[in-house]
Formats: structure tokens, sequence, C-alpha cells
């Protein structure tokens, strides 16, 4: 939309703001709005939007396909969720989606074949960049726990990683739903960093499958496996330093060092060459993301 600019007094400039931005974010006279300059750009914010968001919808009997619904609208910012729901049984499904992909979430109000879910907390403009860090975090550690049970054949540790990336689902979540509320500092870099948290999701994803296929069919684990997973996650772990801390020379040598082990990997047979061949790819994939997020 366009605004034409006013002049009052001898050098005062100013603008109207759109009514109906107005009384979504229930503007008065004397409220304090937040002005940041970005370039040509001047983004106003009223801070956290006070009026509450709710969506009602009608699962039925699609018991999965009820559970995308339910984390896409998580990831969407709503405060509540009033569901409807073909079986009474269906509200196990929904306290085990609670616990294990949405912080903040408890079902407040509960009938034979509804419940409405809310949001309890609220929340501030830096719980994005705290999410994304300890999404990092996790990931890591998913990594290294990994490493570790691979390289002692325990089978026993191997069985319970399948269940472990459950605080990284909700990070992820989490993090998604903070972009769609609050950005991330600069509306432009929001598909990035959302690009970003769902790579690191898919990552997270490939060591757990991996670990899987190991423990349901007793792969064998030599040497060179082991070496290769080290190194990709010596690689992971140096893309993290370099997100925080960010060193063209180490992100070209980032670059080099990962095409080289894609190579190696192609001329691999041994059966987890393609979750390290895909976890080697997602890291050069995020190295061309972070540029982005710095220019």
């Amino acid at each position: 939309m366009k605004r034409k600019v006013v002049l009052h007094g001898s050098s005062t400039l100013t603008i109207s703001l759109p009514s109906a931005w107005i009384k979504t974010c229930h503007i008065k006279k004397g409220h304090e709005l937040e002005v940041t300059e970005q370039g040509r750009e001047l983004i106003i914010k009223n801070g956290p939007i006070s009026a509450r968001t709710k969506k009602e919808i009608d699962i039925g009997g699609f018991e999965r396909f009820g559970k995308s619904y339910i984390t896409s609208l998580y990831r969407l910012g709503y405060d509540e969720m009033g569901l409807t729901y073909a079986s009474p049984g269906y509200i196990n499904v929904i306290r085990s989606l609670i616990s294990n992909e949405m912080i903040g979430f408890e079902i407040t109000r509960q009938e034979n074949n509804y419940c409405l879910l809310q949001d309890l907390t609220g929340h501030s403009s830096d719980e994005f960049e705290i999410a994304l860090r300890r999404l990092w975090l996790l990931t890591l550690d998913f990594a290294s726990e990994s490493l570790d049970i691979i390289k002692s054949r325990n089978t026993a540790e191997l069985k319970s990683m399948a269940g472990q990336d459950y605080p990284i689902n909700r990070f992820c979540n989490y993090g998604i739903r903070m972009l769609a509320r609050n950005g991330s500092g600069n509306h432009k870099k929001i598909p990035q960093y959302y690009h970003l948290i769902k790579v690191l999701e898919r990552i997270a994803d490939h060591y757990k499958d991996m670990c899987s296929v190991y423990f349901a069919n007793r792969q064998r684990i030599d040497d060179k496996l082991v070496a290769n997973l080290a190194e990709i996650n010596e690689c992971l772990a140096d893309f993290y330093r370099l997100f925080y801390s960010y060193n063209e020379a180490k992100m070209e040598s980032l670059f080099q060092r990962t095409k080289n082990m894609k190579q190696d990997l192609l001329m691999s047979n041994s059966w987890a060459s393609f979750y390290l061949y895909d976890i080697c790819s997602d890291i050069r994939d995020l190295l061309s993301t972070v540029i982005e997020i710095r220019l």
C-alpha cells in the first residue's frame, strides 16, 4: 500500500498508519511504537500482538492427517486451536503431540469429541535466537551420541535413539512458530532462517534413520564408516561455530572439505554411505544459506 507524506510545521514529515493494522494491534493515542531503519525500508512494530488468534478444525477420523494439521497451526503462530475428532481416543494422540512437539501448549478444555488447545506462555522478541541456538546444540548432541553408539556397537542404546529426536522436533516447531509471530530481526531473511531450521531437522532425521537401519538389520560397522561419520560430525560442529562466528576463509575450507567427502562417499559401498552423503549434502546446502543470512 502507499501513503502520502504530509508536512507538519516547517520540517516535520508524517504518514498515516493503516486503519486495519491499527485495529488489529489495538493502537491508541499515546502508544509508543518501535521504528527500525533498514536501508530504504522503515519497519514499524507494536511489539507482541495482543489479539489472540484461534482456529477451529474438524479432524474427523484422519489420525495422521490430523497431526499435520495441528503442528501446522502451531508453526503458523496460532494461540488457540479448537479440535473436533471422530474418536474420543484421539485425545491421547493430541496429548502425545503436545508433549513431544509443541512447547507452551496445554489442553484447557476437553469434551467427548472436542478439545481446546491454548498457548499459556507468551513470547518475547529474543525467543527465536534462544530456540535456534538450542536447536543447534541438540542436533550436535544427537550427532555425537550417534557416533558413540555406533562405535561401541551398543544395540541397546541404539534402540532408544528413535525417540531422542523429539526435543529437536519441539525446537524446530518452536523456532518456526517464533518466525511466524515475531520474525528474525530482518523480515527479508525469514525464508533463509526457515530453511535453516527445516534442514537441521532433516539432518537429525538422517542420523536417526541410520541408527534405526543398523538396529533393525545389524549392519556391519567397519573403521572406515566410523571415520567418515566422525569427519562429518566435525564438519557439522565447524559449521555451527561458523554460523555464530562467521569467517570467509573457514567457510571456503568447509565448502571444499564437504565437496571432497561427497566424492569419497559416492565411491563407497557401505550401507551407511547413503545417510552420510545426505548429511554432507545438507551441510553444503546450509553453507550457502548462511551466506544469504550474512549478506
